[in-house]
Order: C-alpha cells, then structure tokens, then sequence
C-alpha cells in the first residue's frame, strides 16, 4: 500500500469512527431523554389520580356551633389547595379528613397532606393540627406551566373563574363557598416550564357533593 493510499484509509477510518461515535451519542441521548419522560409521565399520572380521587369527594364540613357548614375549601391557592373530604378507604365507617395539595416551595415537589379526624359528637368532628400523614407525589414541579397556567385554578357553578387575591389565592368565606371545580395543570420534570423532559397533563374536577360530577 502505497503511503497516499494510507493516507486515504486512515481519513476514511477517521470519518467512520466520528460517524459511529456520533450516532452512538445520540443514541445515548435519546435513551436518557426518553427514560426521563417515562419516569415524569409515571410520577405526574399518579399525582393527577390522587387528585382527582380526592377533590372529588370534596365535602363542606358541618360546623355544631352554626347552622351554617364551613366551606368545603380552607384554602384555595395557585400551589395550594386544601380542603375537607370523606377519602376513608380503610373501614366502612364514614369518617371525614383534611386534604392538602401543596408545593414545597424548596424542593418543587407536590405534596399531599392529610390531616386526621376525631369525633366529638354524632355528625361532628374535629381535625389533627398537624397532619398525620405526608406523601410525597413527586417533583419537581414547573413553576407554572408551558401554557402559563397555574397548577390550581377554581371555577364556580357557571363556569366562570372564583374571583382571586393579589397573590393568586382565593380568598373570603363567600369566594371559598363557591367554588364548584377545580382545575389542575401538572407539569413535571423540571421548575422550568416546557423543558425537553417534561410531561403537562390536566383536568377539571368536579365536586359530586358539592353539585358537579366529573
């Protein structure tokens, strides 16, 4: 072989090893991009099930020393909404608890919290100032959505949106009393909306006790 056909094999082997590395890299990519978006849409379609099984059975909470019941939300923010709910699945007695939804505002993972009942006479009950039980539905979640949206946003029974506060939240017995849907948009993988990664999902929740099914 003459030395200018060396010379040719070798840049061709070259052009071939880049070639192949390149494609291997991609590849490589493509599989670290792909499990990332497996593992997102797993975590947010657990998180949006809960939820959803949860504001379902939103209830507003008899109060004994009115004749009025409280409303059914406590509180109803932008990345936290928390409220009262029959959600006992571990007996056949009807016993009601406290539920939160929250972001960590360090961490970005959403939270749920829920918060134990005690009864203090037939039909009354009173709730754990703690919560009693924490489980972290994963994270983290985009600041706000690709789309701009919020993770929360509440509607009434016409469909019009509850009137908010300054901070997003809202606000007032009355506003609080007429919320009748909800509706979630998840996004997660990554505190930065429409990354590579991320996965959105939504749905509006309506309330069966509180007079719209979904």
């Amino acid at each position: 072989m003459s030395m200018i056909e060396l010379i040719i094999a070798m840049g061709l082997t070259a052009i071939i090893l880049v070639t192949v590395g390149g494609f291997l890299g991609a590849a490589e990519k493509a599989s670290v991009l792909n499990g990332a978006v497996d593992r997102n849409t797993r975590t947010a379609s657990n998180a949006m099930k809960e939820m959803e099984r949860t504001l379902r059975v939103a209830t507003a909470n008899p109060e004994q020393a009115s004749l009025t019941d409280d409303p059914a939300f406590i509180i109803a923010a932008a990345e936290d909404v928390k409220f009262y709910a029959y959600v006992n699945l571990a007996s056949a007695e009807e016993q009601p608890v406290i539920v939160e939804f929250k972001v960590d505002p360090t961490t970005r993972n959403l939270v749920e919290y829920q918060y134990a009942s005690t009864p203090i006479t037939t039909g009354y009950w009173s709730y754990a100032a703690a919560p009693t039980r924490t489980t972290v539905l994963g994270g983290p979640v985009s600041v706000q959505t690709s789309g701009g949206q919020p993770l929360f946003t509440y509607a009434g029974s016409d469909g019009s949106a509850v009137p908010t506060d300054s901070t997003g939240a809202v606000s007032g017995t009355t506003n609080l009393r007429s919320i009748d849907s909800v509706a979630i948009k998840l996004e997660v993988g990554s505190t930065t909306a429409g990354a590579r990664s991320n996965v959105l999902m939504s749905n509006t929740v309506g309330m069966v006790n509180l007079g719209q099914a979904n």
